[in-house]
């Protein structure tokens, strides 16, 4: 999208904040090199920084993603790889970044969010049922309030 386009949208939305949240569609559980994704991703972060100065941008992490394997369910490989790749995007491009697959336990909790009494994950594994994507919404609001919280205390110290 244009510098252009993106402008004429803001006269109309005001945006002030763009969550780039990318994962499990981009990677076969097997990869573990995500260079291709960390270069396309910077662009596209740099562009959109370009186009909208004033809008503050997030990185939400690609969620846990599991395996089925003959001794059960455990996270699928890319999935620590291309959590890295995403906090190097935040870190290069100076944005914020949420990790999503440690907010929701790390290694291996998708497997707990699928078995839970109340599913919080599709048996695919991958995908959020309404009440996981409920709780993925409120833990990442929840982390948004508490880093403006640490934020305005800190304003108000110095």
């Amino acid at each position: 999208i244009s510098c252009k386009m993106f402008s004429d949208f803001n006269r109309i939305r005001d945006y002030k904040l763009i969550v780039l949240h990318y994962g499990p569609n981009i990677a076969n559980h097997t990869m573990t090199d995500f260079t291709w994704y960390r270069k396309k991703m910077v662009r596209v972060v740099n562009h959109l920084k370009q186009c909208l100065p004033g809008t503050s941008i997030i990185v939400v992490s690609v969620n846990d993603i599991c395996s089925r394997r003959e001794d059960g369910l455990s996270s699928a490989p890319c999935v620590a790889h291309l959590v890295d790749a995403q906090r190097e995007v935040a870190r290069e491009t100076g944005v914020g970044f949420w990790n999503l697959y440690e907010a929701m336990g790390g290694q291996d909790s998708m497997a707990g969010w699928v078995r839970s009494k109340r599913p919080m994950a599709s048996p695919d594994c991958t995908h959020f049922t309404i009440a996981g994507a409920r709780n993925v919404g409120n833990m990442f609001s929840g982390a948004l309030l508490a880093e403006y919280d640490r934020f305005k205390a800190n304003v108000v110290e110095k």
